[in-house]
């Protein structure tokens, strides 16, 4: 005796399906989350034993500014995430395109008025500061553009539902930035 319609074992296969899909793609997420998180405590262990004491401080000082500039995307990079799969499943397409397109519009002009404003206060101050830390603004006017940049790029992909590719990505970077810092910090 057969119990229920075709119709809804289909649709139980098809959420059994989903489900597997979710379960994936949170697990390589996460998965990358954690490795991520290995390799950026591995690099600071790198820099605090090459560094020294003052240019420790300065790292220390440019991370700081970097944690503070993340506040000058205003959440934009966080509203994306849910509301260009929230248009994309209301079909209106459109409408996810034009704040894709805004968001991204908003990050680069943020993002590089911020350089711009950290690279003038650098040379303006160039004479009153310590080399290190001239060098140490220098470097955070880069970083903020190129912080920014990835982390667009990371909400975008997260946005679009390629969680295995946004660990991946996320992952690559925290490799990039270790090997970086270690060059850089010998």
């Amino acid at each position: 005796i057969q119990v229920g319609s075709p119709q809804r074992s289909l649709r139980e296969e098809a959420l059994s399906d989903k489900t597997r899909e979710v379960i994936g793609d949170a697990g390589a997420y996460s998965s990358a989350l954690l490795l991520t998180q290995f390799v950026t405590v591995a690099a600071s262990f790198v820099s605090r034993r090459f560094l020294g004491p003052v240019r420790m401080g300065v790292w220390s000082f440019v991370q700081v500014g970097l944690s503070y500039s993340e506040y000058a995307s205003l959440g934009t990079l966080a509203a994306i995430t849910l509301q260009i799969p929230f248009h994309n499943g209301k079909g209106d397409v459109k409408k996810a395109e034009s704040i894709k397109n805004t968001v991204f519009s908003f990050s680069v002009l943020t993002s590089a008025l911020l350089s711009a404003g950290v690279l003038l206060y650098a040379f303006i101050r160039k004479g009153s500061l310590a080399p290190e830390l001239f060098l140490g603004f220098c470097f955070m006017s880069a970083l903020i553009i190129l912080q920014r940049i990835n982390g667009l790029f990371i909400s975008l992909i997260r946005a679009n539902k390629q969680f295995a590719l946004a660990g991946r990505q996320m992952f690559y970077s925290a490799i990039v930035n270790a090997v970086l810092v270690a060059i850089l910090s010998y």
